[in-house]
């Protein structure tokens, strides 16, 4: 058995990994310096293990994936020319509303009116 220096956790002999923290069994005690000499080597000191342990699956792990998000309807895109064909249609009123005032109510329109009708009358008559 052996007990990853990272974790403290126990793996089966002859594992390159650590069931529990994916550490590089192999890596690691490698990578261990060599202490100096004349001095004892000095480990830190595993951290302590649950109490429990043995009650729980080895295999069970230790997280859990978070559930996906709710599908949320997509958002409608805004209808931009439906806008601009009533801002066109808008304006096209407001040209006939103003001409037609203009023709009506002013002189300089009712002289216009006049003109044409006496143009057409002149073409006609020749």
């Amino acid at each position: 058995m052996t007990i990853c220096p990272n974790c403290a956790w126990r793996n089966p002999a002859g594992s390159r990994f650590c069931e529990n923290c994916g550490a590089d069994l192999e890596a690691l005690n490698r990578s261990e310096p060599k202490p100096a000499s004349g001095w004892p080597e000095q480990r830190p000191q595993p951290a302590p293990l649950p109490a429990n342990t043995w009650d729980e699956d080895p295999r069970a792990p230790d997280w859990q994936m978070a559930p996906l998000p709710s599908e949320e309807p997509p958002v409608q895109k805004r209808r931009i020319w439906i806008w601009l064909l009533v801002v066109a249609l808008l304006g096209c009123l407001a040209i006939c509303v103003l001409s037609f005032g203009w023709l009506e109510y002013t002189d300089s329109g009712r002289d216009f009116q006049t003109r044409v009708a006496e143009e057409e009358l002149n073409r006609s008559g020749d």
